[in-house]
This record gives structure tokens, C-alpha cells and sequence, in this order.
């Protein structure tokens, strides 16, 4: 099991690979928006492995890489970039990085990467109890069939109905572009499956997207991170996303952390 610190600045990011990583075995002991709060955080916790976005707001992956490797030339570093910045992955590996995976990436291609980085005993592997009790398991039929249960309740998420839980959003196909709207208040409990849904669109390559936020869909800055997120993910890989928000005060906000692609009405797009 290794100790992990995942610098990003997207929650979105943060979230899918913390999961990856502790379904794999391994402990993430922290998390850094940033290039001065990862150095921090490294100097503070035991850590055995660092993934590092290559593009956050004010000193870049690249700067926090050379900052961590001058404070211990021994840390282990793997870089997380779009397609498109792959030619400042290099630049990253000059100064220490040890390997890269690039978004959107899958479960699979990250553990590949921390097996080829970390030292084997740092990989996680069933101990010798934990085979005992297969093995104990094996030889019990309904000791077998209770393990057998067990691994296909985990296996996924149970897949439900949104309307049986009352998701505030809906994600529809319009004339080729994919219109993910929401429409009512997000709550701690809907939170959730509005990131998840965020995150399995960043799956779908060379889509055209429209965020359409109704005036009573979002009143907490809760409900705005991973839609803000989102966006800023889909706009480094070059996507074309477009976000309206119907009310005057959330138009404000957006545009201010967004710039561009800010509207208050559908109509006022003009590749829509």
C-alpha cells in the first residue's frame, strides 16, 4: 500500500482518482489544490507517490515538480495531462517526474503507471491472512457463495431510474449537441451523482455541449464546483461547451470565473 498525495485543482479529478487509488489498495493521505499547498502538504505527511495535474492556476504542475524534487530528490512524481499537453510532459520529466497518464484515463492505465513507478512493496498485494482466508472460504460452500455476493455488490454502483430519485438535472440529444440542463436546487445527497454524471460525459469525444442552469437550479457554491470544473476540463482538451444561466446574479459569477461561452439565453449562442 503506498501513501498518496493528488495535486489538482479539479474536485472532479481529485474525486474519480481517490477512488481509483483506494479501491486499488492504496491510502491517499492528501489533497492540494495548488502548487504552494502540495509542497506544504509534502513536507508535512509521509508520502510515497505524488499524481500531479500539469495545468493549475498560478504555478503550473511543472513549477510544483521542480519545487517537491528540490526538496526531496528522491520523490516519486506522476504527471496527469490533456492529449494536447503532452509536449510539456517532457519538460516535466526534466525535472523528475517519473511517469504520465493522460485524461480521461481509466482505472486500469493508472495502476499500470504506479506499478511501473512505485517499488513492488509498495503495490498492493493480498497478504498472507487475506489468502488464508480464501482459501478457508473456498473449501465452506456457503462461506464461498457469501464471498461470491459480496464481490458483486461491489462491483458497481447499483444502476437506478433518476426519476425514482429525483435528480435535479436531465442530460438530453438535441440537433447533434448534448444539453445537460438543470433545474432544481442540488442537494448533499444529489451532489454526488451530479459529479458522477459530469464525469462519465468527459467520456464522449468531439461532443458540443450546452450547460443550461434554470434560475432555481443552483444557489450554493457546492452545486457550482463540478460544473465549473467540467467546463474547464472539456475547454483544455478543446471541446465546445457553452454554459446559460438564466439567472442575472449566477450569469455574473460565471462569467467572472469563465470569461467566455457565458450566456443568459440559448438563442444568444451562435453554433447552436
Amino acid at each position: 500500500m503506498a501513501m498518496i498525495l493528488i495535486v489538482d485543482d479539479s474536485s472532479i479529478m481529485r474525486r474519480s482518482l481517490r477512488e481509483i487509488l483506494e479501491e486499488s489498495g492504496h491510502e491517499v493521505v492528501a489533497e492540494a489544490q495548488d502548487c504552494e499547498e502540495a509542497l506544504e502538504l509534502y513536507r508535512s505527511h509521509r508520502v510515497d507517490l505524488v499524481t500531479m495535474d500539469i495545468q493549475m492556476p498560478g504555478k503550473s504542475g511543472i513549477e510544483a515538480v521542480r519545487m517537491i524534487k528540490e526538496f526531496d530528490s528522491q520523490a516519486r512524481i506522476m504527471m496527469i495531462s490533456s492529449v494536447e499537453q503532452r509536449n510539456l510532459i517532457y519538460e516535466a520529466i526534466k525535472f523528475g517526474a517519473k511517469h504520465y497518464i493522460v485524461k480521461p484515463f481509466t482505472r486500469e492505465k493508472v495502476n499500470e503507471v504506479i506499478k511501473s513507478i512505485l517499488p513492488e512493496s509498495l503495490v498492493s498485494v493480498p497478504t498472507s491472512s487475506a489468502k488464508e482466508t480464501s482459501r478457508q472460504a473456498s473449501k465452506d460452500p456457503d462461506a464461498d457463495k457469501a464471498a461470491n455476493n459480496s464481490k458483486s455488490k461491489t462491483a458497481y454502483e447499483k444502476i437506478v431510474d433518476p426519476q425514482a430519485i429525483g435528480l435535479p438535472f436531465d442530460v438530453s440529444m438535441e440537433s447533434g449537441k448534448i444539453i445537460f440542463t438543470l433545474y432544481k436546487y442540488v442537494t448533499e445527497q444529489t451532489l454526488p451523482y451530479l459529479a458522477g454524471c459530469l464525469q462519465g460525459l468527459l467520456h464522449i469525444y468531439n461532443a458540443k455541449y450546452v450547460i443550461v442552469l434554470e434560475k432555481v437550479s443552483v444557489s450554493q457554491d457546492a452545486a457550482l464546483l463540478p460544473i465549473i470544473d467540467f467546463i474547464r476540463i472539456e475547454r483544455n482538451r478543446r471541446g465546445t461547451i457553452a454554459v446559460v444561466a438564466e439567472d442575472n446574479n449566477q450569469y455574473i459569477v460565471l462569467k467572472s470565473k469563465l470569461n467566455t461561452e457565458v450566456y443568459k439565453s440559448v438563442k444568444e449562442i451562435s453554433w447552436y
